[in-house]
């Protein structure tokens, strides 16, 4: 069987606990994924970023609930 792409093994390991490894070929792939992009963009001028239940800043996220 071949291996799933990574999109499908990062939401079964979050459906899961779990950890998924990747490539160097991978990550660069991912890297070139626009909401990935857009995000670390903007996160790394230092802007928090609403990812819907949970927001994004430069070093982590923050829980919507827990920022109230």
């Amino acid at each position: 069987m071949a291996k799933l792409n990574p999109y499908i093994r990062i939401m079964r390991a979050a459906d899961r606990g779990g950890v998924v490894r990747l490539t160097a070929k991978e990550v660069w792939y991912l890297s070139q994924d626009s909401s990935i992009a857009a995000v670390a963009t903007l996160t790394e001028d230092l802007q928090i970023a609403d990812a819907g239940g949970f927001f994004v800043t430069k070093t982590g996220f923050i829980d919507k609930d827990s920022s109230q």
